[in-house]
């Protein structure tokens, strides 16, 4: 929801991330490495979103076609401008 939500009042990529990582702990799976990987993308932390995301296709999700289409998104896209 803080990341991906259609209302822009939701959006709270810094919570987001404190929350992901949090989750990563609990249970690092796939999916959730995903969401940490968006999260830190989309706080600017670049290096970060790929190597989680490169932690998510070491575990041979199912889908992995997405898993590589979000790492390569976190490659060679800038991450989103927020407005504060």
């Amino acid at each position: 929801l803080y990341l991906t939500a259609e209302d822009p009042s939701f959006h709270n990529p810094p919570e987001a991330l404190r929350l992901a990582k949090r989750a990563v702990i609990i249970q690092p799976s796939a999916h959730i490495l995903d969401t940490l990987a968006v999260a830190y993308w989309q706080n600017g932390f670049v290096g970060q979103a790929i190597l989680a995301e490169q932690r998510a296709i070491n575990q041979q999700p199912e889908n992995i076609r997405y898993y590589m289409e979000q790492l390569e998104k976190f490659r060679t896209s800038a991450p989103p401008v927020t407005a504060e």
